[in-house]
C-alpha cells in the first residue's frame, strides 16, 4: 500500500511540475482532461423514451484545483418555447418550435448526480436549462479522479426540431446524454444547445450499452463488442441490399419486436458518442486500406428506399473520401467509419465521430459531396476536437476547402462535376439557378456579403454570426483562403503543413493560433497576412495593375498597387491571349510597387489568372501591352445575369415587356451590368417601344455605391434615373382650337437620390435601415381645362424619409417616416406595422397604425391634388409616380380598382368625400382566420380634421371586411362589406353597388428582380 501510495503521489508530482514548468517557459498551458463513460439506455419505441443510467470517470489533468463541474444536459433545449434553443431558432424567422405540438417535444429529467456515491448539490444554470453546474463535496486536485453517476430519461423529441429526435420509429439519438463541459486553459466552457454552432467536448472512452426491439438495425460512434449474431445479421443484410435491382417507393416501419436485443459499443480517443436505428434499412459493409499505413478500415452505409439507387454508391464516395483526407491530412486512426440516411430529419448531413447522417439530395453527385463533406469532419470536428462555438471555421472552413479539393482530384478531367446547377444563395427569393464551378460558387457567396461591407471574420463565435453571414463568414471565405494558402506554398508544402499540424494537435482541441505556428514553422514564412487578416479579420485582399512599360530588352516593368488592406502575395500570370504562358508568386505589398518581368511573346500581364486569390476586385487586374483600352477586356453581350469575370467585360441584357392602359403593349430589352455581387458602378437602360402612343418609353438609373470602413453605416448609395410613360388621357377638347386634340398625357420623371444604409450588430436581428433623401424632378401634362390650353409643366420635389424594418416573418414589423415638399404644398408621413403570430409563420394579427399632416391649400398649383385620402392611394394620387399602375385616372372599368395601401388604409372607395385636408389617422388591423381559409378578416379605424363637418356622423369612420392574398405583399383583393355612416353616405353618393366596392393591390415593385437580389443580400 505505501509503495502504491508513493507512485500516485509521484505521478501527481510529476504531472502539476511539468504543468507549471510548461505555463512559465511557453506562456501557455495544455492539458487534457481524461473522461471514462459508461452508459446504459434502453429504447421504448412506443413512448419514444429513453432510459439509462450514466457512469462518468473524470480525471482532473489540469493544474487547477476543481471545486465544480458543469455539465450539458442538452435534450432540455427541447422541452418549451423558453429555452434558448428555441429562442435562436424563433429568432432566424423559423416557427417549427411555436408551432411544435407537446408530443413533438423533448426533455431529459430524473437526474440524481452522486460523486464516489455520495449525493451532491447541484442546479441548473440561472438563465438555461440545458446547463448545470455541480457542486464537489471535496475539491478536486491535479492528478485525482472522481466517480460521477446518475440515472436519466429522455423524451425523445421530433426529429423536426433539431438534432436529436425521432421520425416515427426511426431514432436520431444525438447530444442525448449527460455530458461534463470542456475545463481547458481558458476555464470552463459550457455553452446552451444551439443549431448554429456546433459542439466542443472533453475526449475519453465510450462502453455504451443500448437495449431495444430485435428487429431495429443500429449504427453508432465505436465497435461492436462481442455481438457476433449482430455482426452476422448485418452480413445477410448486406447481401441482401447487393442482389437487390429495384427497390420500393413504400418506406412503411414494420413492427416491433417483443424481443429485445443489449448490444455493446467500445471506442477510445472519441469526445461524443452518438446512435441511430431503424428497422427499414439496407446495408453495405465494405474496406478501403489506406494508402501509407496499409491500414484495413471497414465502412458502413445505412439506407432506406427514398433515394437507394444513389446509396448504391456510397461504398465508392465513402472509400474515396477516407483515401483522400488520409493522404492529405493524415491517417484515419480509427477502425470503423459509417454513414447513414436519415432522410428529411432537420438533423440531416450532420457529423459525429466515426458516424454521419445525410439528408435527401435527389442527385447522386450532390449525394457524393454531402458524404464526402460530412466524413471529413472526422478529421477536424471528430480528430482534432476545435471549440467549434469559438472558432466554428476550423471545422467548417477547411473542411469544406477539402471537399471543394476532392471534387477537382478526383473529378479533374470531367468539367461536368466541376462545374454544376448551383442555386445562388443571395437569390433565394426568386430561386435563380446558374452553371457554376465548385470554388467560384463559394467566392461569389462570400463576395456577395463581403461587397456590401455586410461581411463578418472567420474568426468569431458561433452565435455572434448573423444567420445571412454564416455559411459565407464559416464556410465559403475560409475555404476559398485556403485554396489561396494551398496555390501560394505549393501542394508539397501546403501538404507537409497541414499534415505536421494534424499528427500535433490531434485530441487536443487545437486553436487558429495553434494551426498558424505549425504552418509558419513548416513553411518558414511569415503567414500573418493569412492567419490574422484574411481568417482574423474582416479585411478585403485587393491589387490593381496600374501602369506597364516594355522596355528594349523584352522586359516589362509593372506598376502594382495595393488598393485593398491585407499585403497577402501576388500571382503574377504572363499571358497569351488567354493562355498561361508562365506565373510567378511574389510577396505581399503595400502602397504601390514597380515589378520587373520577362515578356516572352506576352499581350498583356495579369494579376491570378487562375483566380485562386479571393480579391474583392478582379476587374482591374488585366493590362495588356498594345492598345487603347488596354485596361479593359473584350466587351460581351450575354444574356440574363452574369456571375463576374475578370477575362471579360459583360453587358448583359433581357427580354421586357409591359402593359399600361395608355402606352399598350410595350417590348423592348433592358441592358445592364447588375450582377450577383454589387459593383461600385452599377447601371441599367430599359427602352421600350409602345404600339399605343407608337412612341420610345421606359428609362434608366446608374449608382454609385461607397463602403464607409468601421462605421455603422455600411453602404452609401448616390444615384440617378428617369423614367418616361403615359399616365391619362386627355379628355378635354376645344371646337375653336385649328385641329381637336384628344390626346395622351405624359411623365418624365428625373429621381435623384443619396441612401444611407445602416446594418446592426446583434447577430440574430433581421433590422435594416435606410435613410434617403431625394430629389425629384417631374416634367408632366397638364390636359386642357375650359380656361386654358393643354399645359406642360415642371415640378420639383424634395423629400427626406427613413425606413427601419425587422424581416423576421413571426414578427414582421416596418416603421416609415417621410417629409416632402415641393408644388407649395409640405406633406408628413409616419407609419409602423406589426406582426402578431399565432404560433405560426403565416398565422397572426397584421396591426398599422397612420398619421398624417398636410400644410397646403385644397389644391396644389396645376389642380394636382395632394390631399390625404381616407381609402388609401390610387393612380390620380401619386403625385410622385412612385407607384405602378396599370390605370391612373380611370373613374370606372376594372382598373379603377387599384390602389397603394397608404394614408389610412380603408379600402372602400370614397373618392374626394373623406379627405383630409391638415390632419389624418388610420389604425388598420386583419388577422388570417382558422383552418385552411385563405382569407383575411379585416377592420379600419380613422379620424381627420373635417371629419365631422356636417354634424350627421361620429368623428371616427371604420370599416370591415375581408381581403384574399393571392400571392402575398404582391396582389391582394379587398371586400369591404360592413362601414360607418360617412362612408355608406359616400358609396351613395358616388352610386357605388357592391362589385364597385372590391378593390386590389397590385405591387409590381415587389417583383422587380434586381431589387430582390439586394433584398436577398441585405436581409
Amino acid at each position: 500500500m505505501a509503495e502504491i501510495f508513493c507512485m500516485n503521489f509521484l505521478k501527481k508530482f510529476i504531472l502539476l511540475f511539468s504543468l507549471v514548468i510548461n505555463s512559465y517557459f511557453c506562456k501557455a498551458e495544455y492539458f487534457q482532461q481524461d473522461v471514462r463513460y459508461t452508459i446504459h439506455v434502453s429504447l421504448n419505441d412506443t413512448k419514444h423514451v429513453l432510459s439509462g443510467f450514466e457512469t462518468v470517470i473524470y480525471t482532473n489533468n489540469s493544474p487547477s484545483i476543481l471545486k465544480e463541474i458543469y455539465f450539458h444536459i442538452w435534450p432540455n433545449a427541447y422541452k418549451d418555447n423558453s429555452t434558448i434553443l428555441a429562442k435562436e431558432i424563433f429568432q432566424s424567422g423559423d416557427d417549427r418550435m411555436l408551432a411544435a405540438k407537446q408530443e413533438d417535444l423533448g426533455m431529459i429529467d430524473s437526474l440524481d448526480f452522486k460523486i464516489n456515491d455520495e449525493s451532491v448539490q447541484w442546479f441548473f444554470l440561472k438563465d438555461t436549462i440545458d446547463i448545470c453546474k455541480i457542486i464537489l463535496n471535496k475539491a478536486l486536485n491535479p492528478g485525482d479522479s472522481i466517480t460521477i453517476s446518475t440515472p436519466f430519461h429522455v423524451k425523445i423529441p421530433s426529429a423536426f426540431l433539431s438534432r436529436l429526435g425521432h421520425n416515427k420509429q426511426a431514432y436520431f439519438i444525438t447530444q442525448w446524454y449527460p455530458k461534463p463541459a470542456v475545463f481547458d486553459s481558458n476555464g470552463w466552457n459550457y455553452f446552451p444547445y444551439l443549431d448554429q454552432g456546433e459542439y466542443y467536448s472533453e475526449f475519453g472512452s465510450f462502453d455504451v450499452y443500448i437495449t431495444l426491439p430485435e428487429n431495429y438495425f443500429i449504427a453508432a460512434t465505436g465497435l461492436m463488442v462481442n455481438a457476433d449474431q449482430e455482426y452476422l445479421r448485418l452480413l445477410k443484410k448486406d447481401s441482401i441490399t447487393r442482389c437487390t435491382r429495384i427497390f420500393s417507393y413504400s418506406d412503411s416501419t414494420p413492427a416491433s419486436s417483443k424481443i429485445f436485443k443489449t448490444i455493446h459499443f467500445h471506442q477510445d480517443k472519441v469526445h461524443d458518442f452518438a446512435w441511430f436505428a431503424d428497422k427499414r434499412w439496407h446495408v453495405l459493409m465494405d474496406s478501403v486500406i489506406l494508402a501509407d499505413n496499409k491500414k484495413k478500415i471497414t465502412t458502413w452505409s445505412f439506407f432506406n428506399n427514398r433515394e437507394a439507387a444513389f446509396w448504391l454508391k456510397a461504398p465508392e464516395f465513402i472509400n474515396d473520401a477516407v483515401q483522400y483526407y488520409s493522404k492529405w491530412v493524415g491517417d484515419y486512426p480509427y477502425e470503423q467509419l459509417t454513414v447513414l440516411d436519415v432522410g428529411a430529419a432537420m438533423g440531416n448531413t450532420m457529423e459525429y465521430p466515426m458516424i454521419s447522417t445525410i439528408g435527401n439530395y435527389g442527385n447522386q453527385f450532390e449525394l457524393e459531396l454531402a458524404i464526402v463533406h460530412e466524413i471529413g469532419h472526422n478529421w477536424f470536428y471528430g480528430i482534432l476536437g476545435n471549440n467549434e462555438r469559438y472558432q466554428p471555421s476550423l471545422d467548417e472552413g477547411i473542411n469544406n476547402f477539402y471537399e471543394t479539393r476532392y471534387v477537382y482530384t478526383k473529378y479533374k478531367n470531367d468539367l461536368s462535376y466541376q462545374r454544376q446547377i448551383k442555386n445562388i444563395s443571395v437569390l433565394k427569393k426568386i430561386n435563380i439557378d446558374v452553371l457554376i464551378n465548385h470554388r467560384k460558387f463559394q467566392y461569389l457567396n462570400y463576395l456577395s456579403r463581403a461587397r456590401m461591407n455586410l461581411d463578418q471574420s472567420p474568426d468569431i463565435y458561433s452565435n455572434k454570426i448573423r444567420v445571412p453571414d454564416y455559411h459565407s463568414a464559416v464556410y465559403y471565405k475560409p475555404s476559398i483562403s485556403f485554396d489561396y494558402l494551398k496555390s501560394f506554398l505549393g501542394d508539397s508544402v501546403f501538404d507537409n503543413c497541414m499534415k505536421s499540424y494534424f499528427n500535433e494537435w490531434k485530441y487536443k482541441h487545437p486553436h487558429l493560433d495553434d494551426i498558424k505556428l505549425v504552418f509558419e514553422k513548416n513553411s518558414k514564412k511569415n503567414l500573418n497576412w493569412f492567419f490574422t487578416d484574411l481568417m482574423g479579420s474582416t479585411k478585403k485582399l485587393d491589387y490593381k495593375i496600374t501602369k506597364t512599360h516594355l522596355s528594349d530588352t523584352n522586359y516589362v516593368e509593372l506598376e502594382i498597387k495595393n488598393t485593398g488592406n491585407i499585403n497577402g502575395p501576388i500571382a503574377l500570370n504572363e499571358m497569351k491571349g488567354n493562355n498561361i504562358i508562365s506565373t510567378k508568386w511574389i510577396d505581399g505589398l503595400s502602397g504601390k510597387t514597380r515589378i520587373s518581368l520577362p515578356c516572352n511573346d506576352c499581350d498583356k500581364y495579369r494579376i491570378d489568372a487562375e483566380e485562386k486569390m479571393p480579391e474583392f476586385y478582379q476587374d482591374d487586374n488585366t493590362i495588356k501591352m498594345k492598345g487603347v483600352f488596354r485596361k479593359t477586356e473584350k466587351i460581351k453581350l450575354s444574356f440574363g445575369m452574369n456571375p463576374e469575370d475578370a477575362s471579360k467585360t459583360y453587358i448583359s441584357y433581357l427580354p421586357v415587356a409591359g402593359w399600361n392602359n395608355y402606352n399598350q403593349i410595350m417590348i423592348g430589352t433592358i441592358l445592364h451590368n447588375i450582377s450577383f455581387c454589387e459593383k461600385k458602378i452599377e447601371y441599367k437602360i430599359m427602352p421600350l417601344y409602345a404600339f399605343g402612343t407608337r412612341d420610345i418609353e421606359g428609362g434608366g438609373d446608374v449608382s454609385y455605391h461607397i463602403y464607409p470602413k468601421n462605421n455603422n453605416i455600411y453602404r452609401i448609395t448616390i444615384g440617378t434615373g428617369i423614367s418616361r410613360y403615359a399616365f391619362g388621357k386627355d379628355e378635354y377638347t376645344r371646337p375653336s382650337d385649328a385641329f381637336h386634340y384628344s390626346g395622351i398625357l405624359h411623365f418624365t420623371k428625373i429621381n435623384t437620390k443619396i441612401i444611407f444604409s445602416h446594418k446592426h450588430k446583434n447577430s440574430q436581428d433581421h433590422f435594416s435601415s435606410n435613410l434617403t433623401f431625394r430629389n425629384i424632378l417631374i416634367n408632366r401634362d397638364i390636359p386642357y381645362s375650359y380656361n386654358s390650353k393643354k399645359q406642360n409643366v415642371n415640378i420639383l420635389y424634395w423629400q427626406a424619409a427613413f425606413e427601419r424594418k425587422n424581416t423576421n416573418p413571426l414578427i414582421y414589423s416596418t416603421q416609415k417616416y417621410n417629409i416632402t415638399t415641393g408644388n407649395k404644398m409640405m406633406i408628413a408621413k409616419g407609419e409602423m406595422t406589426n406582426f402578431i403570430n399565432y404560433g405560426e409563420a403565416k398565422k397572426g394579427f397584421n396591426i398599422r397604425i397612420f398619421g398624417g399632416y398636410l400644410s397646403i391649400p385644397a389644391l396644389s398649383p396645376y389642380q394636382i391634388d395632394s390631399r390625404i385620402s381616407l381609402s388609401g392611394k390610387s393612380g390620380k394620387d401619386d403625385n410622385l409616380f412612385d407607384e405602378i399602375f396599370l390605370g391612373r385616372t380611370e373613374e370606372n372599368g376594372i382598373l379603377s380598382h387599384q390602389f397603394v395601401n397608404d394614408y389610412a388604409g380603408f379600402k372602400t372607395p370614397t373618392s374626394f368625400y373623406r379627405i383630409a385636408e391638415k390632419w389624418m389617422f388610420g389604425f388598420n388591423v386583419n388577422t388570417t382566420l382558422p383552418g385552411l381559409l385563405p382569407f383575411r378578416l379585416f377592420a379600419n379605424t380613422g379620424v381627420f380634421d373635417n371629419s365631422d363637418n356636417s354634424g350627421e356622423y361620429g368623428k371616427i369612420s371604420w370599416e370591415i371586411g375581408v381581403d384574399l392574398p393571392i400571392i402575398k405583399d404582391i396582389f391582394v383583393i379587398y371586400f369591404p362589406f360592413a362601414y360607418s355612416k360617412d362612408i355608406k353616405d359616400a358609396v351613395d353618393r358616388q352610386k357605388l353597388h357592391a362589385g364597385d366596392l372590391i378593390r386590389f393591390e397590385l405591387n409590381f415593385n415587389m417583383l422587380n428582380p434586381f431589387d430582390n437580389i439586394k433584398r436577398s443580400i441585405t436581409e
